[in-house]
């Protein structure tokens, strides 16, 4: 098989590829075919599931850029677009991760415009059940005297009736899949993961009760597996029986939350304490949680009802806005403490320009006219546009250096090489690759020596615009200079990359910069992506009329000012 060329792609489908009377290729029938799909979409849901398909398919999209196994090119590229705008048309939602494994396990699908996602889910199923079935037949065969190590468990729930255990190994992942009937213990994959200590695999199970008549426990039985990655501190997946998502009908839903809560107080094999920092949204999509409230293990509480002493673990919160009859100043105070785990008195934040004086550490509020001049100009510390999920990062003393696409590879075959833990590793794309080679041409002037300079990174949606509106890529850039920023020099990427190695599992960041044309014929950014534990520098497309998703994420300079107050 030729070995797939990696992509990294976060821009929503654009325009048709042809002028009007000319002949299509099948690319561009099939990119006009996907506009015409998306045109069929109610207008009060258009937005909506357009956002859904985009990023979707751009979670897809970076995972399956790393395969080598199977083609996965321009063209079946534009098929996955296409058949997830066709599976829009009839559901409201997907999982991810079942939609990679079944075409992964059936990558011809993507090969033809012929079949829905329906029929992929349905053989997926279809085949999962059977290898259950020789799992089955194989541990028939297999005698009283083998022995299994034990689940070990990790915690019960209060009323004694659940706890949660770890599984150690195939036999365990086994019988889960045979039970729950998903794909966890049907191939080596998870358990591969596991010896490498990326995942932990835990099971929320009933509590067994020892029989008198047989002598023996029973009732061992699973309600919830759970996928955990103990570096990131991150919970992917909480899945019941046939791949189904946690509800708040389940009976064993707050036991659950409760025991979760809880985690942190078991260890890992290395020490480390089980913390999670975030549950991925998919996995508690069942969950609407009431605006100023947040679902903790300890049930739905309202913000205003924290006890300044006392901070549950919140799994999910609701919308909080932030307006004057909403949130206080001592309101925004409490939901630092809350979520950042910050003290700030109520006198040190600003909620609009104005308020900004000296002593100032905190701005919450909308990113207007000249804020980040201002932020720079009074030192302030923090700053979110939202709760929980505005926070605006500001890294100062960011050093960049003249730096040839020989010296980046290099340097990451020296960190590859130091890094024992495969988790760690970088690597480059041949789109990004393709992109360094033109830094220094006539097009793209190089660094002629090292600068020092302040990186700011956001969310497209943190910049304003109207939320049922995707902006171009030239509106964005527009935005940011009336906003106190600037674009990257291109050498920017490749020296964030080695900077970036907490980047979140599946994240995908641009570098604001002036595109570049690459190998494959489009204007392209930089993109730092991770995915199954590894660090990609590779490309984003990024036309000036290209739209741009709420989430997608970028990185762009402070601008330096001349006289900063002292």
């Amino acid at each position: 098989m030729e070995q797939n060329e990696n992509i990294i792609e976060v821009h929503a489908p654009g325009a048709p590829l042809s002028s009007p009377g000319s002949r299509l290729s099948p690319l561009e029938e099939l990119n006009n075919t996907y506009l015409a799909t998306i045109k069929t979409f109610s207008p009060e849901k258009r937005s909506h599931k357009e956002q859904l398909i985009t990023t979707m398919y751009h979670t897809l999209h970076t995972r399956l850029s790393q395969q080598t196994e199977w083609a996965y090119k321009e063209k079946q590229q534009a098929i996955l677009r296409l058949k997830l705008a066709r599976y829009f048309q009839r559901a409201d939602a997907c999982d991810v991760n079942t939609l990679y494994d079944a075409i992964y396990e059936n990558p011809s699908f993507i090969n033809t415009e012929k079949g829905g996602l329906h029929k992929l889910f349905d053989i997926h199923e279809q085949k999962t059940l059977q290898k259950i079935a020789e799992m089955r037949k194989k541990r028939a065969n297999i005698t009283e005297d083998a022995e299994y190590n034990p689940y070990e468990a990790l915690l019960a729930s209060s009323s004694g009736e659940y706890y949660l255990a770890r599984l150690l190994n195939m036999h365990h992942l086994e019988k889960e899949s045979e039970y729950m009937r998903h794909c966890v213990g049907t191939s080596d994959s998870y358990l591969n993961r596991m010896k490498s200590g990326e995942i932990e695999i835990l099971s929320f199970r009933r509590t067994p009760w020892y029989n008198p008549l047989t002598k023996q426990l029973e009732g061992d039985v699973p309600f919830l597996t759970i996928e955990y990655h103990p570096k990131d501190c991150i919970i992917t997946q909480i899945k019941k029986e046939n791949d189904q998502y946690l509800t708040s009908a389940d009976p064993y839903t707050s036991d659950f939350f409760a025991i979760l809560g809880r985690l942190s107080t078991t260890h890992t094999d290395n020490g480390s304490p089980r913390m999670i920092a975030t549950i991925s949204s998919s996995e508690l999509e069942s969950f609407d949680v009431k605006p100023n409230h947040l679902l903790t293990d300890r049930g739905e509480i309202n913000f205003h009802d924290i006890p300044p002493s006392d901070t549950p673990f919140i799994l999910k919160a609701g919308a909080i806005p932030l307006t004057p009859d909403n949130v206080t100043h001592e309101d925004v105070s409490h939901l630092l403490r809350i979520f950042e785990k910050l003290i700030i008195p109520s006198d040190q934040i600003a909620r609009t320009p104005d308020e900004i004086k000296r002593g100032t550490k905190t701005y919450v509020g909308e990113l207007v006219h000249g804020i980040f001049d201002k932020i720079q100009e009074y030192g302030i510390e923090h700053v979110y546009t939202s709760f929980p999920e505005g926070r605006i990062r500001i890294e100062k003393d960011f050093e960049v250096v003249p730096m040839t696409l020989r010296e980046f590879e290099k340097q990451i075959e020296q960190h590859n090489i130091s890094s024992t833990d495969r988790s760690l590793h970088i690597q480059l794309s041949n789109y990004a690759k393709s992109m360094m080679q033109k830094i220094g041409t006539r097009e793209h002037s190089a660094l002629q020596r090292q600068e020092t300079f302040s990186l700011v990174r956001l969310k497209v949606r943190d910049l304003g615009f109207p939320k049922d509106k995707y902006p171009t890529t030239d509106q964005i850039y527009k935005r940011i200079e009336k906003l106190g920023l600037e674009l990257c020099p291109p050498e920017t990427g490749p020296h964030y990359r080695f900077q970036y190695m907490d980047q979140p599992i599946d994240e995908a960041l641009c570098i604001g910069m002036k595109p570049i044309v690459g190998r494959g014929g489009n204007p392209c950014v930089f993109g730092l992506v991770r995915y199954d534990g590894v660090f990609w520098l590779g490309d984003c497309w990024a036309c000036p009329g290209d739209e741009w998703v709420p989430v997608d994420g970028f990185v762009f300079r402070l601008r330096k000012l001349k006289n900063l107050k002292t």
